[in-house]
């Protein structure tokens, strides 16, 4: 179903195929009612925020939320259950399943995988995480990581970088002792 206040269209039908051109979809202000790509009664894709200008961009079952405050800007959460719990930050960015998932108030954090940051929640900032599971051991407060790799970080890292899994016994960095 494509919603849209009162203009819009509905596809329904047993088919395999439906079809329908468009030269453009215009959409409301996403609300919780209002301006949302669904499948299934589930909303896949929406730009939830308190104003226009915004700009959080949500894709994935149950990506993003309809209850971020204004300063909740410039999001990106690609995933299903990305960025599900955030409702105050900036800047975050969530591609893979589950990714940046608690999150409830940070910014520039950066997930890229199933899981990848998932565990961090309030007053985490400045992480990146790459893989698997890559920093989902982090909570509240962790902030300025890299993490690279499955599984990587621990609770309590802060300004730290890690490669590669914890079981990793060498790790070679050109110029770095």
């Amino acid at each position: 179903i494509f919603s849209g206040g009162t203009s819009g269209a509905v596809f329904t039908g047993s088919g395999t195929t439906m079809t329908e051109s468009f030269n453009f979809l215009s959409l409301p202000l996403t609300t919780s009612t209002n301006g949302q790509i669904r499948i299934n009664s589930n909303a896949v894709f929406h730009t939830y925020g308190v104003t226009p200008a915004d700009k959080n961009t949500f894709a994935g079952v149950a990506a993003g939320n309809f209850t971020l405050s204004g300063a909740a800007t410039n999001n990106t959460g690609m995933g299903a259950s990305s960025l599900a719990s955030l409702t105050d930050g900036a800047q975050n960015a969530a591609f893979g399943v589950s990714s940046l998932s608690s999150l409830t108030d940070g910014s520039f954090n950066s997930a890229f995988g199933y899981s990848a940051l998932a565990g961090i929640t309030t007053g985490s900032n400045n992480n990146t995480a790459v893989g698997y599971n890559a920093g989902q051991a982090l909570t509240a407060g962790d902030s300025g990581n890299t993490l690279i790799g499955a599984g990587e970080g621990i609770s309590g890292d802060i300004n730290t970088i890690r490669i590669a899994t914890q079981t990793a016994q060498l790790c070679y960095v050109g110029g770095i002792d």
